[in-house]
């Protein structure tokens, strides 16, 4: 037996119906706009001064971990992990592992006498902030393992670094590379 035939009028009023509910509940034929990243797309830091400020910390702590790790003869070269970058550390634990495989410490400490704000960028889901750090080693000397002083002739007290520090959302900054900027002192 064949379907019943249905008037043009009433298909017409169910389409126009079954719309209508459609737009009342939300569903429309619209494409819905993409939904907003969880994840803000503001700047991380609200000024240069800041960011510079960020940098600076991260660098302070670099530094005092690495004074206490060579001060005892390289080893737990591991807590520096905390505050480097993941492919940055494991140049870091070598160096450690090389200061304390020839049996040598450090008497005194580094630190940073300077530090002027080169770049600040977003890249991926970090804030990098590169910076020219002055890097005082005037109050550090390196002793080999029978006690003498190890020579560094020519190496001036002060050198200027790049320091790259990356800062996640959550503000943790942690250094992901240090290079010389020139061996001129500073």
């Amino acid at each position: 037996m064949p379907a019943p035939a249905v008037s043009r009028s009433r298909l017409l009023g169910a389409i126009a119906a079954t719309a209508a509910v459609l737009t009342l509940i939300g569903c429309s034929t619209e494409p819905t706009p993409p939904a907003t990243p969880s994840h803000s797309t503001a700047p991380l830091f609200s000024s240069d001064d800041e960011a510079l400020a960020a940098a600076e910390a991260a660098l302070t702590a670099y530094w005092d971990m690495s004074n206490l790790i060579l001060q005892e003869g390289g080893g737990g070269g591991e807590r520096i992990q905390p505050l480097v970058g993941a492919e940055w550390a494991e140049g870091e634990l070598a160096k450690f592992e090389s200061f304390s495989a020839a049996g040598r410490r450090q008497v005194g400490e580094v630190n940073v006498a300077s530090v002027e704000l080169r770049q600040l960028y977003r890249e991926h889901s970090v804030t990098v902030i590169e910076v020219i750090a002055c890097v005082d080693y005037s109050n550090q000397t390196l002793l080999e393992s029978d006690g003498t002083e190890l020579s560094l002739p020519g190496i001036p007290d002060r050198l200027p670094f790049v320091v790259v520090v990356q800062a996640d959302r959550e503000r943790n900054a942690r250094i992901s590379g240090m290079e010389p900027w020139s061996y001129e002192p500073c």
